[in-house]
């Protein structure tokens, strides 16, 4: 009985706290301002890291599926190691030779400053550099954790389900601000009449949904029931598969949602982003091509392509008037940028220091 009980611990502990390591972030971080502020992702990435620590201290675990090489793992390092190296005070000697434009920089801030020093960083805001390292190690934390779920457990349909919520909120969101102009993003930011659902920033929101709909709709059909196959069943196979084909259509409808909140946000590159992901969806998916799948495919678009109408393209549209516009500023952002890179171009000027 003991020894039924501690299997039955070892199995369950680890699963529920997989669930919890995996699905907290998800929710959290889009659901708050897309985790943007530091002071909130800076909270769920130490409780994810203390979960973490827990289920590892513990010993309760499952075994490694497969191992890593020894160059992925070099190369993971090395990433996740330089922005931290960024934010090293190091000798004015090595820092002229990695980086002599920095240097000048900092002469120039010191003499303002008259405060002379032997050491700099290479990053110009070394705390934020450091700050923004811990980020990246969450997601290589996460992202690891991930890898061994998917490799691992065979039913992960929770976490797809959680996904669908998800986008489902924010679609609906979304949605709700494109229709009613002055609601704006929980207590941060005012209507400004396009879907951002909670992300201040609209193309962000639509960077996330770019993301998160081609996963959606992968996810659905791969489900059983999606192929629509006839053959001799008994009554209740024939309500299973019935139950299955209308959860398929729901979750369908919240695709099609999904592809309109990213078109309402009237980010142009998520649009044409992701006009081109289905295209590249149908064209290299072989398996995918079936009359089923491009039925519900087809569906997905309709269901964007009607409530669109309804509430109206025009708006879309006519930031597609402003690119013309809008490209040389761009334009010279884009050089400035460039001019950066080429005097920066051996170390970098710091993780963080150039968000936009």
């Amino acid at each position: 009985m003991g020894n039924a009980s501690s299997e039955i611990y070892t199995v369950r502990i680890p699963r529920k706290t997989y669930r919890f390591l995996l699905g907290m972030p998800l929710v959290f971080l889009p659901a708050l301002l897309g985790g943007a502020r530091p002071w909130f992702w800076s909270g769920i990435a130490g409780i994810f890291f203390a979960g973490l620590v827990w289920l590892i201290w513990s010993g309760l675990e499952p075994q490694r599926a497969g191992s890593f090489s020894k160059k992925w793992l070099i190369g993971l390092s090395l990433l996740l190691l330089y922005p931290l190296f960024q934010s090293l005070p190091l000798p004015a000697s090595l820092l002229a030779h990695l980086s002599p434009q920095l240097m000048l920089w900092k002469g120039y801030a010191t003499d303002v400053a008259l405060a002379p020093s032997r050491y700099f960083s290479i990053s110009y805001a070394p705390l934020v550099s450091f700050i923004s390292s811990l980020w990246w190690i969450f997601l290589a934390g996460y992202a690891l954790l991930l890898r061994k779920a998917l490799r691992e457990q065979t039913d992960l349909d929770w976490f797809y389900h959680t996904l669908f919520w998800v986008a489902g909120f924010e679609a609906f969101y979304g949605l709700l601000q494109a229709l009613i102009p002055s609601l704006g993003v929980l207590w941060e930011a005012t209507g400004q009449g396009r879907a951002t659902g909670t992300f201040v920033n609209p193309n962000h929101y639509a960077a996330f949904l770019g993301m998160i709909w081609p996963v959606l709709l992968a996810y659905l059909l791969s489900t059983k029931g999606a192929s629509g196959r006839r053959q001799a069943l008994s009554h209740s196979e024939l309500e299973q598969r019935k139950t299955i084909r209308q959860k398929n259509w729901f979750l369908g409808l919240v695709i099609g949602l999904v592809l309109l909140a990213l078109f309402f946000s009237q980010s142009r590159a998520g649009i044409i982003g992701a006009l081109i992901a289905l295209t590249v969806f149908v064209a290299f998916g072989k398996k995918w091509r079936k009359k089923g799948t491009i039925v519900l495919i087809v569906g997905c678009w309709l269901v964007m392509f009607a409530y669109g109408s309804i509430i109206g393209f025009h708006g879309i549209l006519a930031r597609f008037d402003t690119m013309e516009k809008e490209a040389p500023v761009r334009l010279d952002v884009w050089e400035d940028t460039w001019r950066l890179i080429q005097d920066h171009w051996l170390t970098g000027t710091g993780l963080g220091t150039y968000p936009k």
